[in-house]
């Protein structure tokens, strides 16, 4: 194992870069939307996985997928749920 020895100085010049990153990321960290996964849009809409997967295959759902995860934004759940709102009819 290797030691590395720091002035006064560099250490924190280092803390202060490493601080700096801190910041940065989590500015940017922060999420913008709400992203369910497949089980808590079964809860969310209570509906079996089975139909989530039709949903999917059908393309009426936008989805991602990360291995074996599969993940729904917000706004794809409020569009798809936009897009088969049933209006009411004579008003």
């Amino acid at each position: 194992m290797q030691t590395f020895t720091f002035t006064q100085q560099e250490y924190q010049d280092l803390l202060k870069r490493l601080d700096e990153m801190n910041n940065k990321l989590g500015a940017t960290h922060t999420p913008t939307q709400d992203v369910y996964d497949n089980a808590e849009l079964m809860r969310l809409l209570k509906v079996s996985r089975r139909t989530l997967s039709t949903w999917r295959a059908e393309q009426l759902i936008e989805f991602s997928q990360i291995g074996s995860k599969i993940y729904y934004t917000k706004e794809a759940v409020n569009k798809f749920l936009e897009t088969y709102r049933v209006k009411p009819l004579g008003k």
